[in-house]
């Protein structure tokens, strides 16, 4: 995604982020409850698609708002599944995604017996923003939550993604492209921290357009960490210095690469022209490990990089993939 260097605010994501790694699932919640954008808003009515075998019922709606009961057919535990959008929305969230939606479901258990039976903590939710400034600016986020009874074995506690696109002109010239993801379990284990989590971050600088499509100056940052539970791998990390850093599953290891390209000629891509401007900054690192050195970096004034990237961390990030466009995520080959 990209985005001008003028100022945006972010909306506010909501949710019950406080007890965001409490808890141990329960039972295995069915598969209809955690289906989300079941749902259509017609001028900000909104009518849900219940699944079948279960039974729905409204307990409140408004203008982009819906409040319902779902239940499968001969159980005795009931979802509040609550939704709401923009008032007035007409949208189909299956076929375009919703300007805004905030979709979330508790748990309430049916106690026939009586004996003060609570309710079971958790919680499931998920909530978009697709959101377009004046100046064509686009913010995109997705964020979703799993607590208590709601987690499975396995799902992310939390999962955040989100992106920025400012296309600002033609090509990459004065853009500042940007995203990000963030995946974390539960904290099982009630030290205040997930027992394990991935992050994922990359950005792109474009400063100076060229031909159309192909950015002469571009700076680009890639940080791919993973931690615990998300890092199942041994391996080694080396660099051109001759350092190396091994690692073991459960270390929270990080990979940080930084490539800059500037033309400073006459030449149309980039680094080329007669005087080029080449710079690279690779570092890998095992946090909270004793072994030395640790992290271990290796930087050129002639190189981009990255060097010896370590597979573990992904696909190989580049300045240019071979449609020559900037590609810090790996997704396509490097050339």
């Amino acid at each position: 995604m990209r985005t001008g260097k003028g100022i945006f605010k972010k909306a506010a994501l909501a949710g019950a982020f406080a007890a965001i790694y409490g808890g141990t699932a329960f039972a295995q919640v069915p598969a209809e409850v955690g289906l989300f954008n079941q749902w259509t808003a017609n001028n900000g009515a909104i009518t849900y698609n219940c699944p079948a075998g279960w039974a729905c019922s409204v307990i409140a709606e408004g203008n982009g708002f819906l409040q319902l009961s779902m239940q499968q057919a001969g159980a005795n535990d009931a979802y509040i599944r609550t939704i709401v959008t923009d008032q007035n929305a007409t949208v189909d969230p299956t076929l375009t995604p919703a300007s805004f939606a905030d979709e979330t479901v508790v748990l309430m258990t049916v106690n026939f017996g009586g004996g003060g039976m609570a309710n079971p903590q958790g919680i499931i939710g998920q909530q978009t923003i697709n959101q377009t400034t004046p100046d064509g600016t686009q913010f995109t986020a997705n964020t979703a939550i799993a607590t208590g009874w709601g987690l499975a074995a396995g799902g992310d506690a939390i999962n955040i993604d989100q992106q920025l696109v400012n296309l600002g002109g033609a090509g990459y010239a004065d853009d500042f492209v940007s995203n990000f993801l963030y995946a974390a379990d539960a904290d099982n284990n009630n030290d205040g921290m997930p027992d394990g989590f991935t992050m994922q971050l990359d950005q792109v600088v474009g400063l100076q357009q060229g031909t159309v499509g192909a950015p002469t100056d571009i700076q680009v940052f890639t940080l791919r960490q993973y931690q615990g539970t998300r890092q199942n791998n041994t391996g080694t990390a080396t660099l051109p210095t001759g350092d190396n850093l091994a690692y073991n599953p459960g270390d929270n290891i990080k990979a940080t690469w930084i490539g800059q390209s500037i033309d400073l000629g006459t030449g149309t891509g980039a680094g080329t022209g007669m005087m080029g401007s080449l710079f690279g900054y690779q570092a890998y690192e095992v946090v909270g490990s004793a072994q030395t050195p640790n992290p271990i970096t290796y930087f050129s004034l002639f190189d981009t990089g990255p060097w010896n990237w370590d597979a573990n961390f992904g696909g190989q990030p580049c300045l240019l993939d071979t449609a020559g466009n900037p590609n810090p995520s790996g997704a396509t080959v490097c050339p």
